[in-house]
């Protein structure tokens, strides 16, 4: 009997221990969770980082950027990227336009100059990097160099297609272009 009452609480002190370690489990998970988080969104607010002005006056005509990207267009504002229409953006001689997949022909080509185009946040619930203003309305769209992912997303493509996103744009305001930050 007496081998069974010093066991006993030693079991106590193991299960008093175990329970300690389990309750700063539960309080430790949750602050590391902050911490990613707020990794993440500052990482991802210096994505955002301002275009640097250009003006599209200082270059020569033969010194106009272009360029071509895969593209996902959403209307401007539009919560989530259901509905999203894909295809090609081309930036030429001082004007941009877009051919939707299917297409033979662009759905619009517009001087640049009356273009207003402008980053958005890193948390859109469309998952769109910049959003594009003109005679065609308002775009959201996700530009890239490479197949943009229909169904599932891609979280290192997402951190290229926000490059190519800031590379649109330091472009667009070379060619006139108003870009907001």
């Amino acid at each position: 009997m007496a081998a069974v009452r010093s066991a006993h609480p030693q079991a106590r002190t193991q299960e008093r221990e175990m329970f300690t370690v389990m309750v700063a489990t539960m309080l430790l998970v949750p602050v590391l969770l902050v911490g990613v988080v707020m990794t993440v969104i500052v990482l991802a607010s210096r994505s955002t980082t301002p275009v640097r002005a250009l003006g599209a006056s200082a270059l020569p005509r033969s010194a106009w950027p272009s360029g071509r990207w895969q593209v996902r267009t959403n209307a401007g504002g539009q919560l989530t990227s259901l509905g999203a229409r894909f295809g090609v953006l081309a930036l030429w001689e001082g004007r941009l336009g877009l051919t939707y997949d299917g297409d033979t022909a662009p759905a619009w080509v517009v001087p640049c100059q009356q273009l207003r185009a402008s980053p958005l946040g890193a948390f859109t619930l469309s998952g769109s990097d910049l959003r594009l203003e003109g005679p065609f309305g308002s775009l959201d769209v996700v530009v890239s160099q490479e197949r943009i992912n229909r169904i599932m997303d891609n979280d290192l493509k997402d951190a290229r297609e926000s490059r190519y996103a800031r590379e649109l744009l330091g472009m667009l305001q070379a060619s006139g272009a108003y870009v907001t930050a």
